[in-house]
């Protein structure tokens, strides 16, 4: 009786330990997910820098003083959107942004200063920062560049539950290898399905395009030789990559 104790025991334990490397906990926080308000704005060709600047002004007087979320705004250098820029609010909550005191002298100053600068606005949505897949960057302040890969999810069982489930893992190994990584989604559902964001951050092009950091090792070193590739067959049956862009900061 004793024996077929330690043995079920035994068991017990090996099943624990490798059942954690196949099924991940996700340590959802009990705070909400931060959110960021993000505008898309195209602006008149013909006057890009007077845009650029005006908004520089414009969230250095309205938005960047004292503990105030701080405001900032992105250019796409090379992808789809070429010239299209992110007008980012965040990071915040919810009831921040309910509190938030209206002011017209902002709203006229937008309109004013940097209205006349705009050819036309694009999506606008709220986004959810998944902070359990976040890793943090080795740098501080805002990173110069941003990798951004859209995807949507097929139509399988679970799909965005099962993809949160592998990105936890990529997240992991990305964080051992000293990588960024980061996960957002929309608030409000655009077009005809839900799509996640996988961002990528950088001070340097070359750590984003030439890194040699030997992810594969780093993931198979957690979970196991072979993994890696398993982990990107099982990726690519719940999601499909529809666009990358990368941003570059302006202000």
């Amino acid at each position: 009786m004793k024996k077929s104790l330690t043995l079920f025991f035994a068991l017990s334990i090996f099943l624990h330990v490798f059942g954690q490397a196949d099924e991940e906990v996700i340590n959802w926080p009990d705070e909400p997910l931060p959110i960021y308000q993000v505008i898309e704005i195209v602006p008149k060709p013909e006057y890009i820098l007077e845009f650029i600047n005006a908004v520089k002004a414009h969230n250095d007087k309205f938005h960047n003083k004292g503990n105030k979320t701080k405001a900032y705004m992105r250019r796409v250098i090379a992808g789809e959107k070429s010239d299209t820029f992110y007008w980012i609010q965040g990071p915040m909550t919810a009831e921040y942004f309910d509190k938030k005191e209206e002011s017209p002298e902002r709203e006229q100053g937008w309109n004013k200063n940097i209205g006349k600068y705009i050819d036309h606005f694009g999506e606008s949505n709220f986004y959810r920062e998944g902070t359990p897949f976040t890793t943090k960057p080795k740098y501080n302040g805002l990173p110069k560049y941003a990798k951004v890969w859209t995807m949507s999810f097929k139509e399988v069982d679970d799909a965005i539950g099962k993809t949160f489930k592998l990105a936890i893992k990529i997240k992991k190994a990305r964080e051992a290898a000293g990588l960024t990584y980061a996960l957002y989604w929309g608030s409000e559902m655009i077009d005809k399905g839900w799509r996640i964001f996988i961002v990528e951050t950088s001070n340097s092009l070359g750590e984003l395009y030439d890194s040699n950091v030997d992810l594969k090792g780093a993931f198979e070193k957690i979970y196991g030789a072979d993994s890696f590739s398993k982990f990107w067959e099982n990726w690519d049956q719940l999601v499909e990559l529809e666009s990358t862009e990368l941003r570059v900061l302006v202000n």
